[in-house]
């Protein structure tokens, strides 16, 4: 399994990820925002979004629990999880 960067706080290298996978400023992503929505993330970008933040995070997160994942606040509160149960 992959290192976690332990220099980035999990909010910041998550919306890192989705910055790079959405091609936005990272200072224009809200926690509100629906990743597919609003960023315009389709499955195919979450599936590399998800691989991001799965190998700087060095966790892995499940697809039950990634099926609910709607919103940036979603994504990192998963990650959040993911990382203090490993």
């Amino acid at each position: 399994m992959p290192e976690p960067d332990a220099a980035m706080p999990v909010a910041a290298a998550v919306l890192a990820a989705i910055a790079e996978t959405a091609g936005r400023d990272a200072g224009d992503i809200l926690p509100e925002h629906d990743l597919a929505r609003d960023l315009g993330i389709d499955s195919l970008e979450f599936v590399r979004l998800v691989q991001i933040v799965e190998d700087n995070a060095g966790v892995i997160l499940s697809d039950e629990h990634l099926a609910a994942v709607v919103t940036v606040a979603d994504l990192v509160a998963l990650v959040q999880t993911a990382t203090t149960t490993t």
